[in-house]
């Protein structure tokens, strides 16, 4: 991650024009391949897409595999940023996280060795976006430096996070170029990050399926808070809050947002039927958002999944910006088949075909931890600022709408010196 902000500095100093309005930031995205992966019992209280059984070394060696393709298909195919942390070695080069003149890109991503100690009985740290998420800020009038939230976990998720990432970005905040806002031992209530938390592409919305891992005090009292030193995410950052509850068919609480549902750029996928709201009216006003803000008003790309769907994973998928400034929509296998012939097309036609659909087989992953590709990958998320591009005509009357403006990553310095030279 820091090395990402680095290049971005880098790339900044040498661009001579800035990019064009609706140009999006690449996404960088972290990976951390596990020691040894088996289903945790702990977990499967609240998580019933996890199957519960012994571990088995072969078990372990497949989920390793399959890690091992998502993350070169995603570097390799797709072009995507990556950054894949490995805990199978005891060698300890933080150089490649923060000061690395390499590209990160090559064959397979990044590979940042870390110990394997702290992380060997550690099986559902393969999840990383539920431990920490990344933030940056293109808003001039928001101008902070970038952002890593860590959160609080719920019983057999905690310390889940290696001790290489903690200790460079705990170095890069004593400098002032890094902010970290650590939740983990100050919260009452777990908020089990972009696992509970979904974002829109631009970081200005998020969606929040209250559980025994997503409370709801944490959310609205912590993280999207600036009382007590300004280091939560502002209204300026975050304009607009979905919270509801989610159940199975069983009525049992869905334990993560991302399991429900996914939202990317001009489309989206949420399992409505299982979506139930406070009050009609909130329910009402996040269909309208959906339809309009995220879709653009067609209501056809807001892709509506059963719950047989939701069970297939069909809402555990991501869209990331990769370094062509593509968006690439990536799912398991078990997702793809899941969605209807007819939601298929849709989003082959909005995505462009399959060279811009990331599809990886991820069984094992998916029966033992009962998460899906999604749950694989920490991404950045961008929080772009207010354009004074007017409201799109096709909204209706009286909804609020912007395009992000110029992307402004990598400009920041923590004494705010505005000099690009490098």
């Amino acid at each position: 991650f820091l090395y990402f902000i680095e290049i971005l500095m880098l790339h900044a100093s040498n661009v001579s024009s800035p990019p064009p309005l609706l140009t999006p930031p690449a996404t960088f995205v972290v990976m951390v391949e596990p020691v040894s992966f088996y289903s945790n019992p702990v977990t499967a209280e609240t998580n019933t897409y996890q199957m519960v059984s012994a571990p088995l070394v072969a078990d372990s060696d497949a989920a390793i595999r399959e890690h091992r393709l998502v993350a070169t298909r995603l570097a390799n195919e797709y072009h995507v940023d990556v950054l894949d942390i490995s805990g199978r070695t005891n060698s300890e080069n933080l150089s490649l996280l923060a000061s690395h003149q390499e590209d990160t890109t090559k064959d397979g991503g990044e590979n940042l060795p870390c110990s394997e100690g702290p992380l060997a009985n550690k099986p559902d740290a393969v999840f990383p976006n539920n431990s920490f998420s990344m933030h940056t800020f293109s808003s001039a009038s928001a101008h902070r430096p970038p952002l890593v939230v860590l959160y609080p976990m719920s019983p057999g998720r905690r310390d889940e996070i290696p001790e290489c990432l903690l200790r460079e970005w705990n170095t890069k905040a004593s400098t002032g170029a890094l902010t970290v806002l650590d939740l983990r031992h100050t919260c009452a209530g777990a908020l089990e990050g972009t696992g509970a938390i979904n974002f829109t592409h631009d970081g200005r919305a998020v969606f929040v399926s209250l559980s025994p891992r997503a409370d709801r005090d944490v959310l609205e009292h912590r993280l999207l808070s600036t009382d007590g030193g300004g280091l939560g995410l502002s209204a300026e950052s975050v304009t607009d809050v979905f919270v509801f509850r989610s159940t199975d068919e069983a009525g049992v609480l869905v334990y993560h947002t991302n399991v429900v549902g996914w939202t990317g750029r001009g489309i989206c996928a949420w399992c409505w039927e299982s979506m139930q709201f406070d009050t009609e009216k909130e329910r009402a006003r996040c269909e309208s958002f959906l339809i309009h803000n995220v879709c653009g008003g067609d209501s056809k790309k807001f892709l509506t999944l059963t719950r047989a769907q939701m069970r297939h994973f069909c809402g555990n998928a991501i869209e990331v910006i990769n370094r062509k400034g593509a968006s690439i929509l990536c799912m398991s296998s078990a997702a793809w088949r899941g969605y209807t012939e007819a939601q298929q097309h849709i989003l082959l036609a909005h995505y462009g075909g399959t060279s811009h659909i990331a599809i990886c087989d991820i069984p094992t992953i998916e029966r033992l931890g009962g998460g899906s590709l999604r749950c694989l990958l920490a991404a950045s998320i961008s929080h772009h600022g207010v354009s004074a591009v007017a409201a799109d005509a096709a909204l209706p009357e009286g909804t609020h709408h912007t395009l992000p403006s110029v992307p402004d990553f990598g400009t920041y310095s923590s004494n705010d010196d505005d000099d690009d030279d490098d």
